[in-house]
C-alpha cells in the first residue's frame, strides 16, 4: 500500500506543479482521502499553495516521506481549498466529526492565514490535536499546538550579505523587498530582519512594496511580474517575500530584465541565473519531525519558535558562485546573524 500511496500523492503534487507553471491561479486538485487506520492525519494546505515549488511543496514532501514510512498505519486526508473561507469550512467539518474511540486524530493547518481558526471555532478537542503553522502561541483551546520558523535571523543574514556586497558603489546601494501583503507578522519580521542587516553593513536604501492587501498576495505570480515591470531597474537585489508569487519575480528576471534576486524557501538557482543565493526553510524536515513525534507518542511543546541556530532555516549559495566572493561574504555574515537572531527573540520576552 505504501508504494501506491506515495505514487498517488506525488501524482497529485505533479498536477499542482504543472498547473502552477502554466500560470493558472484558480485550478485545484480534488481532495484526497486514503486508508482507514488508527492514526488519522488531515492536512489543509494554503489556498492555491500546492505546486508553488517552495514552502507548500516542501510541507507536502515531508508528509509524503512520513507516509512512506508509516503509510500502513495512517489514514490520510488532503484538503486543497481555493480560499480561506473554503479552508474554514474544511476545519469546521473536521471539528463536527465525532471522535472515534482508539483513533489518534491530527489536523495540520499549514499556513499563517489560518491562525484565527481555533479561536473563531473554539471548544474542546478531546483527544484530537491541531498543529498550527507560523504562529507564536495564542489563546487557543487545549490541544492546539503552534510552531514558527523565525524569519528575523535568516533575513538579517541575507540583508547583511546584500549590504556588504554593495560596497561603496552608489549603483548597488539600494535593495527592494517585495512582500505579499502588509501587517502579516511573519513577513514583517522578515522585512525588519532584512533591513536591519542591510543597514548594518552599509546599505543606504531599502524599499518595501506590497503586492496585495490580503493573503491572495501569496498566489499572484503574474501580478508580481507586472509590479517589477512598473518599478523598473535601479535595485541591487530583490528579496521576494511572496510565497508562490515569487515565480513571477524569477520569470521577470529571465524574460525582461536580469534582476539580481534572492531565492526563497528552496534553492532557486536552477530557475534563473539571477539568483545569487537562496533563503531556505526546511519545512519537509520540520513536518517529518512533528509527525514522527506524533506517532511515537511524544508530547509536543505547546508553542515553539525555531530560529537560525536550529538549522531549519539557512542560506545556500548558488552552485555557480560557490567559489565566488559571494560565498565568502555569506559565510562571513553568518555568526553575527545568529547572535542578532538570539537577541531579537530575547527582546520579545
Amino acid at each position: 500500500m505504501r508504494k501506491n500511496l506515495h505514487r498517488l500523492l506525488w501524482l497529485v503534487w505533479g498536477g499542482c506543479f504543472l498547473v502552477a507553471c502554466s500560470g493558472d491561479e484558480t485550478w485545484r486538485p480534488d481532495d484526497v482521502s486514503l486508508g482507514l487506520e488508527k492514526w488519522r492525519l488531515t492536512l489543509i494546505c494554503s489556498p492555491n499553495g500546492l505546486g508553488d515549488n517552495g514552502y507548500n511543496d516542501k510541507i507536502f514532501e515531508g508528509v509524503c516521506r512520513f507516509l512512506d514510512v508509516y503509510g500502513d498505519e495512517v489514514e490520510f486526508h488532503l484538503k486543497t481549498p481555493l480560499s480561506i473561507d473554503a479552508a474554514l469550512q474544511d476545519y469546521e467539518d473536521w471539528l463536527a466529526e465525532p471522535e472515534k474511540e482508539g483513533k489518534n486524530d491530527l489536523l495540520v493547518l499549514a499556513g499563517s492565514e489560518y491562525r484565527d481558526f481555533p479561536s473563531l471555532k473554539g471548544g474542546p478537542l478531546g483527544h484530537r490535536k491541531v498543529l498550527l503553522f507560523e504562529t507564536k502561541g495564542g489563546d487557543y483551546p487545549v490541544g492546539v499546538y503552534t510552531f514558527n520558523l523565525s524569519m528575523y535571523g535568516v533575513s538579517y543574514w541575507a540583508g547583511s550579505v546584500v549590504g556588504l556586497s554593495s560596497g561603496d558603489s552608489e549603483l548597488l546601494d539600494s535593495t527592494l523587498v517585495l512582500a505579499a501583503m502588509p501587517d502579516e507578522p511573519v513577513l514583517e519580521e522578515a522585512i525588519r530582519g532584512y533591513s536591519d542587516g542591510f543597514y548594518a553593513q552599509g546599505g543606504r536604501f531599502c524599499r518595501t512594496c506590497y503586492l496585495a492587501d490580503g493573503y491572495e498576495g501569496f498566489a499572484m505570480p503574474d501580478s508580481a511580474y507586472r509590479m517589477l515591470d512598473r518599478i523598473g531597474e535601479g535595485y541591487w537585489m530583490v528579496y521576494p517575500l511572496l510565497g508562490g508569487s515569487a515565480a513571477g519575480v524569477y520569470r521577470y528576471s529571465r524574460e525582461v530584465l536580469w534582476t539580481p534576486t534572492i531565492g526563497m524557501d528552496v534553492d532557486c538557482s536552477s530557475i534563473t541565473t539571477a539568483v545569487f543565493f537562496s533563503v531556505i526553510r526546511k519545512m519537509d524536515g520540520v513536518m517529518e519531525m512533528y509527525l514522527g513525534d506524533w506517532v511515537a507518542g511524544k508530547e509536543w511543546p505547546v508553542s515553539q519558535t525555531l530560529g537560525l541556530s536550529s538549522g531549519w532555516v539557512d542560506i545556500v549559495v548558488s552552485p555557480r558562485l560557490s567559489d565566488n566572493n559571494m560565498a565568502t561574504m555569506v559565510e562571513a555574515c553568518r555568526t553575527e546573524a545568529v547572535e542578532k537572531d538570539k537577541e531579537y527573540e530575547t527582546s520579545k520576552h
